[in-house]
């Protein structure tokens, strides 16, 4: 390792492969080189290190950043510098920050620091870090991935502001779809890449602790942010207890994967055992059921009042639901939305169904005995004040006052009460609960209990709670410190366990529980079924598998009720979207669902009117069914059990314009394609051709071709550089030939 400094007004930190240097005068950090490529270039404009927020004892806030106080390098060396920042009087702020290599060519960034302000510290925002704004769909060649919503590439700066999801920092009260840890955004990384080299830059954090993880135009900058909330930490002194992570990469957003996946599986992060290894795992979702999606009130939309439709009583549906399962060759999952007997989408309380236990009760019994089950979308911890749901009479005003129900939810800083997720003119207006407070698990785990004494078989109790989180509340009567911090991780995971624990020993273990979005790492042990949603990334980019890639082996994600999604995609300028996002959660190992209108028919999405019209029946049947027998067949080993890798390369293909009701277009391959790894080692790609034209593509390896999802029929050997064709609407599955005899048959291949 050898280090040089260029002048003396730099720092310079060198690995083999890559750069970092900060300004001499304040350490702010000027250039980043990755393998040669320049990824941070020098401004004109001087940025700060850090900043942090304190608030004082009335709850109001003052932030400070690197610039405002005294700098000093205190020590240099080949491999590692300190520097040293100090403050007024009144704060007595002091700060240390070391920045160290390892042998994985890492920077490793830490950060303590002692203040007396008279309050507490409510968050830290370290290191910044400002990349170009030059990406590539604005003619640049830049690209940044962020961890939100499953994984999503950003490509265009302008895509956000198009579609009403404009950054806005993570404040109380909390937004839903955004750069929220643990939530939102799943994972702790992000990276920035151009021509095939990149930045990773991530929270190596196994506490899980709260984060705002964002991005955020500066001028015609990006500016990558990690805001970390320590837990109103007061006068004294604190230590960061984990570090920030630079490292240069080659590659893209795979590859970034690989590095934080090599970190979860290295770390003590709270992950459960793998699927393929637990003895534990439920039997009914091995069977990949497909999702089956409806509303049994109203016409297909959240908003409004809504009357009993012909899926009502819950009885109704059963000929349906039996006639899908024998067309798709599959079980069903039964997944009903506005079915509470209160009002839709209107929180805690849902129990009873509408129209009474007995029919629901009846309706599950039906649905086991044709081996299918029953789900039920619930709307997570959040308290309904008035709904305009359902008869348009849900008004629970009086109860709140009466039993002061206003002290068990999430409180701001200046002790303000409000709810922004869900709360609108058109749905329903309350509070989001503190997931601390008693009333949360006393009310939380009855309405489960409810629910499991009718038979469900999964219930997705934390619609709202993005990826299971527990929302910000600034309240220390709940016995929690007055500011976010890791004492939310700590009781979301307690709350999610003891409701489990109480299924389990009231008889229904076989119960799953599940969340809107992919759970956050620290909850995939207790939420093994979610509701994924991967396109709500159109509102900010492309999205990709990046949640899959990590943690597929340990849990399962499911296509999601799609709601809102023709809000965002163009139908008319797009129509084989539908056959788009099918192909899309497939490849990334998702259960696949069907949202049904009236006649049983699949529709666009959830909150398309009934009276639009539908999709193609017969070939998006005959699609679904084709994609869900490879779940089942011969590839379960992979899209159950397996391990995503970087996919491959194919030739042959051409780009399918998405167009975005924003005005923008992304392209997509012809051919989607996802590559994975078995536990035995076995290793499978799978190439989508979701159009409606034959399709060939050109494969640079050796493999076996198999072209029936059963496991019964022999394959085709081809050598590398051969043609293959992907009929229309139709998946293959190629497995590296590796030492296989060419002889063998597919049910001697696979194991």
């Amino acid at each position: 390792m050898n280090q040089e400094r260029t002048s003396t007004a730099e720092i310079v930190l060198q690995q083999s492969d890559s750069a970092l240097v900060l300004d001499a005068t304040n350490g702010s950090i000027t250039t980043f080189l990755s393998h040669g490529v320049i990824l941070i270039p020098r401004s004109l404009q001087q940025r700060p290190l850090f900043r942090l927020r304190f608030r004082d004892t009335d709850g109001f806030p003052r932030e400070i950043s690197s610039l405002d106080l005294v700098f000093k390098c205190l020590s240099l060396t080949l491999d590692k510098v300190v520097l040293s920042y100090h403050g007024d009087t009144e704060s007595g702020l002091s700060i240390c920050i070391k920045v160290d290599s390892d042998k994985d060519k890492r920077f490793l960034w830490h950060l303590s620091l002692s203040h007396t302000f008279p309050g507490y510290l409510e968050w830290i925002e370290f290191p910044i870090v400002v990349v170009p704004g030059d990406f590539i769909r604005q003619g640049g060649q830049g690209t940044l991935f962020w961890p939100a919503v499953e994984g999503i590439l950003v490509e265009s700066l302008s895509q956000r502001d198009l579609t009403h999801s404009s950054y806005r920092p993570i404040e109380y009260p909390n937004h839903g779809w955004a750069g929220y840890y643990p939530g939102c955004a799943q994972m702790q990384f992000m990276a920035y890449f151009r021509q095939n080299r990149g930045l990773y830059l991530a929270s190596h954090d196994a506490f899980c602790t709260t984060k705002e993880i964002e991005y955020a135009a500066e001028g015609d900058d990006v500016r990558m942010i990690f805001k970390l909330y320590p837990g109103a930490r007061g006068q004294g002194e604190y230590q960061v207890p984990f570090p920030m992570v630079m490292q240069a990469f080659e590659g893209g957003w795979q590859e970034a994967a690989e590095i934080y996946r090599a970190w979860v599986e290295g770390s003590d992060l709270p992950l459960p055992s793998r699927l393929a290894d637990r003895a534990d795992r439920e039997p009914w979702l091995e069977k990949s059921p497909v999702i089956v999606t409806y509303p049994v009130t109203g016409e297909g939309h959240h908003a409004g009042p809504t009357q009993p439709n012909e899926f009502f009583p819950f009885t109704n549906a059963l000929p349906v639901i039996k006639n899908i399962g024998q067309k798709l060759d599959s079980s069903i999952l039964t997944l009903l939305m506005h079915w509470e007997g209160t009002a839709p989408w209107a929180p805690p309380y849902v129990w009873p169904p509408r129209g009474g236990k007995e029919n629901l009760q009846a309706f599950a019994t039906g649905l086991h005995e044709m081996g299918h089950y029953l789900g039920l979308y619930c709307s997570g911890l959040a308290w309904t004040n008035t709904a305009v749901t359902g008869d348009g009479n849900y008004d629970r005003t009086k109860e709140l006052k009466r039993d002061d129900l206003l002290r068990h939810m999430c409180r701001g800083p200046l002790g303000e009460y409000e709810s922004k997720i869900c709360n609108c003119d058109e749905l329903r207006w309350g509070y989001d609960i503190c997931v601390k407070t008693d009333f949360a698990e006393t009310v939380i785990a009855q309405e489960a209990l409810n629910m499991a004494s009718a038979g469900v078989d999964y219930i997705q109790l934390f619609d709202q709670n993005l990826g299971g989180a527990s929302y910000q509340c600034h309240d220390p009567r709940h016995g929690h410190p007055p500011a976010p911090g890791p004492w939310q991780t700590d009781a979301m995971r307690n709350f999610l366990g003891r409701i489990k624990d109480k299924l389990v020993k009231a008889g229904y273990d076989h119960v799953r529980l599940g969340c809107e979005a992919a759970a956050a790492e620290p909850y995939i042990e207790h939420l093994p079924l979610n509701d994924l949603r991967f396109f709500i990334g159109f509102s900010y980019g492309r999205p990709v598998p990046a949640f899959a890639y990590v943690f597929h082996e340990y849990t399962t994600n499911f296509m999601g009720n799609q709601c809102l999604v023709m809000e965002t995609i163009d139908g008319k300028k797009s129509p084989n979207n539908l056959a788009l996002r099918l192909a899309y959660s497939f490849c990334a190992g998702d259960l696949l669902t069907v949202v049904l209108k009236n006649g049983g028919d699949i529709h666009w999405a959830w909150c398309e009117k009934w009276d639009v019209d539908p999709p193609d029946q017969e070939k998006h049947w005959k699609f679904i069914r084709h994609l869900n027998k490879w779940r089942q067949g011969a590839g379960k080993l992979f899209l159950y059990f397996g391990r995503m890798i970087k996919s491959q390369e194919l030739e042959g293909l051409f780009e399918v314009p998405l167009h975005l009701t924003s005005g923008e277009v992304i392209q997509y391959p012809s051919v989607l394609t996802s590559s994975w790894r078995s536990k035995d080692g076995e290793v499978g790609h799978f190439f989508v051709n979701y159009l409606d034209s034959r399709q060939e593509v050109t494969l640079d390896f050796d493999c076996f071709i198999l072209r029936n999802p059963g496991e019964r029929e022999a394959g085709q050997i081809l050598p590398a550089r051969s043609t293959i064709d992907v009929p229309p609407m139709t998946a293959v599955l190629a497995l590296s030939k590796s030492c296989r005899n060419e002889a063998q048959t597919l049910k001697e291949f696979v194991h």
